[in-house]
């Protein structure tokens, strides 16, 4: 089969020209990515957007000093539709949950390697909502056990008792197997309670189960 070779425009925002340049070529290494640069200066946040909308890459890549203060760009830039990847090191629970209720398609911390930072962008240009890994240990550690069944919308009423178990796990970073281990069923049992899950809430993995568990998937655009 032949490979796609078809080009993804690809825009960094940022206002630190270091930073800016840095992510840039970790982007450029991935030859179908066509990336480029846009410096913000103080407040010049209404430029950003009108040259973001001129632009129209599809996916910009926001890399912000504090996400949660980020917001209502990231709302207008949605609004405008486009694809936001939010890229900061201030990403706790609070940040992230307002990143994504905002409308970002992904929440990127400051410890993602290369490959994740690029197969964050490819996710968002198909469609999918990512997070890092380090976010979401993050948002884990911030929900723990049954305070994420609480943040959940209404699954408590949606999901079977052994479902809800699953789930619980799952936000906990088990595996299938360890899931499997603990609740003595078999790994195909446990895949299959996890597909009537994805159902039930219309996702399509592992990650968008755990972000809707955490609650913190209310902005994400299916």
């Amino acid at each position: 089969m032949a490979r796609d070779t078809a080009v993804t425009a690809v825009l960094v925002v940022s206002g630190e020209t270091l930073i800016a340049s840095a992510v840039s070529n970790l982007l450029s290494a991935d030859p179908q990515l066509r990336v480029s640069r846009l410096l913000v200066s103080g407040d010049g946040w209404d430029e950003v957007v009108k040259e973001s909308v001129r632009m129209r890459p599809a996916a910009l890549v926001l890399v912000a000093a504090d996400a949660e203060g980020m917001t209502a760009v990231v709302r207008r830039l949605v609004q405008e539709g486009l694809r936001v990847v939010v890229m900061s090191a201030s990403t706790g629970y609070p940040a992230t949950a307002a990143a994504f209720r905002s409308g970002a398609d992904a929440v990127l911390g400051g410890e993602l390697d290369p490959d994740e930072l690029r197969r964050a962008v490819h996710e968002v240009v198909a469609g999918h909502p990512f997070v890092s890994r380090g976010v979401l240990r993050g948002a884990v550690s911030h929900v723990q056990g049954d305070v994420a069944e609480e943040r959940a919308d209404g699954w408590r009423d949606v999901l079977a008792p052994r479902e809800r178990e699953i789930v619980r796990l799952l936000v906990r970073g088990c595996s299938n197997r360890e899931i499997a281990a603990s609740l003595h069923l078999s790994e195909a049992t446990v895949k299959v309670h996890l597909g009537r899950v994805m159902e039930k809430w219309m996702v399509r993995d592992r990650l968008q189960v755990a972000l809707r568990a955490l609650g913190v998937d209310g902005g994400v655009r299916r």
